[in-house]
């Protein structure tokens, strides 16, 4: 593939949907810390903030790539985006470690033993999540990153 290709399919397929799906956990967070807030006051409460934090940082990072860094490599102009690219990848480094903490929060992600359906739909659209956004950052940084700037690999 192109980078081009490879920049049209990251946003196709994952920067596409996840404003969204974003929105949506945090509205299912909120709903199940309204319900079961008092059953678990401490995780609930992490969980509701990380995934804010979470929401917040990919909603900043996505606009970051398309408006500045994605163009960029399409562009093909020199110098190669070294420290855009750099800075997204710390910004990949700090998303990881939030879905560690939503892992750790979740219990990997099963819910607690009669947890309600929006609870253990909450925790499935996590894992959803967490499973397609490490796929995702591989694809930045392992992929396209890499090729972006070195020429004879483009």
């Amino acid at each position: 593939m192109s980078l081009q290709e490879i920049i049209r399919h990251v946003l196709s397929v994952y920067h596409a949907p996840l404003p969204e799906e974003l929105r949506q956990l945090v509205l299912l967070v909120g709903e199940v810390v309204a319900a079961h807030g008092k059953r678990d006051p401490v995780r609930l409460s992490k969980l509701q903030t990380t995934i804010r934090q979470l929401a917040d940082e990919l909603s900043l990072h996505m606009r970051k790539e398309e408006e500045i860094l994605f163009p960029w490599i399409e562009s093909g102009r020199l110098p190669a985006p070294e420290q855009p690219i750099a800075m997204m990848e710390m910004e990949h480094v700090a998303a990881g470690e939030l879905l560690e903490q939503l892992r750790i929060l979740t219990e990997d992600y099963s819910p607690p033993d009669g947890a309600c359906t929006k609870w253990r739909t909450l925790y499935a659209r996590l894992e959803n999540l967490d499973r397609d956004l490490r796929t995702h950052i591989h694809i930045e940084n392992d992929i396209l990153f890499p090729r972006a700037l070195d020429p004879t690999r483009a």
